[in-house]
């Protein structure tokens, strides 16, 4: 699939990345909590390597409810070699670093993520069906580190002309 496809040389310890490469549809759910109102989630995203394969590119855009949603984030390896870094920017004008990890097919994504006064720790986890043709994500919060809720809950679907 996506990594037959590719022609670009992709740095050392970036390849695990290929299987976000391609076009995506996202539906889901937002959850009532510190991050909205209950919603519908749908969208588009994509994620493709940045000339040179040192970096990959991921754009979002779509709708929470009937508010509209818009990232870009640049990904690329950390420093000491041991996962990713995630660099966002957001429609709102707002940017955020994430940190990105895999673990035995397991994707997550962690960071924190301030909504008023108040600072919530915030991961995803992301697992990709075996074909790689679809993947859920589960973003969730937590004030405390311990006890964690769900606040988005997404299911992405590869896009055909990927295949």
């Amino acid at each position: 699939m996506a990594q037959e496809k590719r022609s670009l040389k992709v740095g050392a310890g970036l390849e695990p990345l290929d299987i976000f490469s391609g076009s995506w549809k996202l539906d889901g759910h937002q959850y009532k909590g510190p991050f909205g109102e209950e919603s519908k989630v749908r969208g588009t995203q994509s994620y493709e390597w940045l000339n040179g394969g040192r970096f990959m590119v991921h754009r979002l855009q779509g709708l929470v409810g009937d508010a509209s949603m818009a990232c870009i984030e640049i990904i690329g390896l950390k420093a000491n070699g041991a996962g990713y870094s995630v660099r966002s920017f957001y429609g709102d004008g707002h940017q955020k670093e994430w940190q990105l990890s895999e673990n035995d097919g397991i994707w997550t994504l962690t960071g924190d993520w301030q909504v008023g006064d108040q600072v919530y720790q915030v991961r995803c986890t992301t697992v990709f069906a075996a074909d790689s043709g679809s993947s859920t994500g589960k973003w969730e919060y937590s004030a405390d580190g311990a006890n964690w809720a769900t606040f988005w809950y997404l299911r992405a679907t590869r896009m055909i002309e990927d295949y």
